[in-house]
């Protein structure tokens, strides 16, 4: 059993059903992380005899391996996320990782890709390509949990803004992300003064995500915002600059003003007023935090057989559903 904590470290406990579990002091212990240890995941069973020893974890430093054989140090570190990766699945088949993050978006990071990518087979990279990763932009508030059933290959994820999505995780998404499937919603939360509506879609009616789901570009690097390093810029050229290289932005790079601005004010401005592919509201359409109380915490699939298709999501205001999935 493994276990992190909100210190960084990792505990591994082994148990056996010949002995009384009796002990209760961790096996292993190891530093894995600066910050919080928000996910971690053993590698799937039936990959290979030697992943058994293997895991991932994900904290403020970003994704992580680990061989607990040998935990002085990760035996890999992939690209920095620079943002805060709340849950992960580490799949067989298809062959990946995949996360949710607190800007809205999930992220796989497909294994089979990595042997084309320059960093990891060790030949020189522009820094511009990284194969291996797909984003997409699920929503506009934190994503707090996902999980895939190994049995059906259905993802369930769901966020702060109270809503629960389904979609089904295949090679082909993963090789041509075109090619994957719509999320359909299983249920949302909401709030009318003091009380909390339960909503549930009609069932075999597809209910897609919002708009921008289909019309937003994949993108295969890491999304980061507006930062504060863009204080001394004085134009968009310097703009560019300041920013950290090698990233695909929120904001769509800005075209040459008509006249010259006037501080660095005006250049966000018109930055955040910009949307790309339907990505991101303009500047007047401000969205309205969602209250807490209606926030999903965690989703999971049963994982006894004969009742795969059914899914359990339950969050801050106390309300625990069980629904099957047709």
């Amino acid at each position: 059993m493994l276990a992190g904590c909100h210190d960084g470290t990792v505990a591994l406990w082994k148990f056996s059903s010949h002995c009384p579990s009796q002990e209760t002091r961790p096996l292993l212990c190891f530093t894995a992380d600066d910050g919080p240890i928000r996910s971690l995941a053993w590698a799937p069973e039936e990959s290979d005899p030697e992943s058994s020893n293997l895991v991932v974890t994900t904290g403020p430093e970003g994704l992580k391996f680990w061989d607990v054989r040998d935990p002085h140090r990760p035996l890999w570190e992939p690209y920095p996320v620079q943002r805060a990766i709340l849950s992960l699945e580490w799949m067989k088949d298809p062959w990946c990782v995949i996360i949710s993050l607190d800007d809205g978006t999930l992220r796989t990071f497909s294994l089979w890709d990595l042997a084309n990518d320059g960093p990891v087979i060790g030949k020189p990279s522009d820094g511009m390509k990284q194969p291996a990763w797909h984003s997409y932009f699920c929503s506009s508030f934190a994503l707090w949990s996902i999980q895939v059933s190994r049995s059906t290959g259905l993802a369930a994820y769901c966020g702060a803004e109270g809503s629960t999505y389904y979609f089904k995780l295949t090679v082909n998404s993963l090789k041509d992300p075109r090619n994957r499937l719509p999320h359909i919603l299983c249920g949302s939360l909401s709030k009318d003064g003091e009380t909390v509506k339960i909503s549930t879609p009609l069932l075999n009616t597809p209910s897609l995500v919002t708009k921008h789901m289909s019309t937003c570009t994949v993108t295969s690097q890491a999304l980061i915002p507006y930062t504060a390093a863009a204080n001394h810029a004085t134009g968009p050229k310097d703009l560019k600059s300041s920013l950290p290289g090698n990233r695909i932005f929120f904001f769509p790079e800005m075209k040459k003003p008509k006249s010259k601005l006037k501080n660095v004010e005006d250049i966000s401005k018109q930055l955040v007023q910009r949307s790309e592919h339907g990505c991101r509201e303009a500047e007047s359409e401000f969205l309205d935090f969602p209250s807490k109380i209606l926030a999903m915490h965690r989703v999971r699939w049963n994982m006894n057989k004969g009742s795969e298709r059914w899914l359990c999501y339950g969050g801050a205001a106390g309300v625990v559903r069980c629904q099957e999935i047709s």
